[in-house]
């Protein structure tokens, strides 16, 4: 799509590393990735080349959504099951491509979809968009799938506990739920067989419950350490669901848990564990605010505020304890949220609850990279990496309210090509 080559100059380069803004500053595109990238004053630019003027912009790299449900993406509220029983499985395949180009179209060049479907539902939609996507066929992130998921009977992501679901049995909601070390292999390996490209785990409840089960282990130590180890035979990474209590997010870190998401109910000792092990945290903020809104059950809303009060403790004891931290909405239908627009109102809360705009950015580029495990492909704007850029009006580290404006997203590039052009 993209000709051979291209430059990008005159903007404030925020690189994605943390580095000060580089001022008139030219970036180098050769077909799909980055070859140069400096001051104009030092980077001859050939002649006949495809120049794009950034000049009083920002340039930076796209944005990575560690956390995403891609198929869910309906306008149910809580009391109607997520969303999973107002729609067929068809329908929430056609959504899921809509919401793919709501993504990119807002600056968000890589997803990581932690739960398919409903979650349990084993229907394979966001690996399938993720293939149209790498074929060309549709416009959309680059995608990295955990298909359903790994759930117990009756746990926090076992939707068959909606008796209307029981309707559903034949279009397989039961798929990724296991009971007892043998089954947690076979799960594993079963995700693997259908082109999972990491693993999600539920490792505690959470606060869609009608009962209190936010601080509760439900996936035994056991079935956590068998999991993670066969995810490991794979080369896969396991990301673990996990509000609390403490002792099971501490596990999870010592036991080889890639990224704890969510991690509400943290404690010094776990975060502790998070530094040790390298482990990173995926806090999205966003998720338990909303669910604090009136259309949620009492219960819910009571839990979430507990967890909002918690949440901002949790990521102030992450960043001062050195913990990686990376950018994640947990977007989907429960919240009655829109793809594409969770991720900017996710950067304004972690800029105004314990990060600076800049560590912000940086949970969004580079940790959110290095979290999925392609830190040396994409999340920073550098020699060598994929061309993943946007090109701003305004500048977010004075104003990280700016991504809630698509109008003011000028330009959205993946691996060279300028998918989204605004005048």
């Amino acid at each position: 799509m993209g000709n051979s080559l291209k430059v990008i100059k005159g903007g404030t380069l925020i690189d994605g590393t943390g580095a000060t803004p580089l001022k008139d500053a030219v970036v180098v595109i050769q077909d799909t990735k980055i070859v140069e990238v400096g001051k104009q004053s030092d980077i001859r630019i050939p002649a006949g080349t495809d120049v794009i003027d950034a000049n009083g912009r920002i340039v930076m790299p796209g944005l990575i959504d560690c956390h995403t449900h891609i198929s869910d993406v309906s306008t149910a509220s809580a009391a109607t099951g997520w969303g999973v029983l107002e729609y067929s499985l068809s329908d929430r395949a056609v959504m899921a491509v809509v919401a793919a180009k709501k993504l990119l179209d807002a600056g968000i060049t890589t997803i990581r979809d932690l739960g398919d479907a409903g979650l349990g539902s084993g229907t394979h939609i966001s690996i399938a968009v993720r293939d149209a996507v790498e074929r060309g066929d549709i416009m959309g992130p680059r995608i990295f799938s955990s298909d359903s998921g790994i759930t117990i009977t009756g746990g926090h992501a076992d939707m068959m506990k909606s008796v209307r679901a029981l309707a559903f049995a034949g279009q397989g909601l039961g798929y990724g739920i296991v009971d007892g070390v043998t089954e947690c292999i076979k799960a594993v390996r079963e995700q693997v067989r259908v082109g999972a490209d990491q693993i999600k785990i539920w490792a505690t409840g959470g606060v869609m419950e009608v009962t209190d089960r936010a601080g509760m282990q439900e996936l035994s130590n056991e079935e956590i350490t068998a999991i993670v180890n066969e995810a490991k035979k794979s080369g896969r990474f396991v990301a673990a669901h996990a509000v609390g209590p403490p002792e099971t997010i501490r596990f999870c870190s010592e036991t080889g848990v890639r990224s704890i998401e969510h991690g509400v109910f943290s404690d010094q000792k776990s975060i502790d564990m998070m530094r040790e092990k390298g482990t990173y945290l995926v806090p999205t903020l966003i998720a338990y605010q909303l669910l604090t809104k009136d259309e949620f059950p009492t219960l819910t809303r009571e839990v979430a505020k507990r967890a909002v009060a918690a949440h901002e403790n949790t990521l102030k004891m992450a960043k001062k304890a050195g913990v990686k931290i990376a950018m994640g909405t947990d977007s989907g239908d429960p919240y009655g949220n829109v793809h594409g627009k969770s991720q900017a109102l996710e950067l304004e809360l972690m800029a105004t609850r314990g990060l600076t705009e800049m560590e912000s950015i940086i949970a969004a580029t580079k940790h959110a990279a290095e979290c999925i495990g392609i830190g040396e492909k994409v999340g920073t704007l550098e020699p060598g990496k994929f061309a993943d850029v946007l090109i701003v009006e305004g500048d977010p580290l004075r104003e990280i309210r700016v991504f809630q404006d698509l109008n003011r997203i000028k330009m959205v590039m993946r691996e060279g090509n300028a998918y989204v052009t605004r005048p």
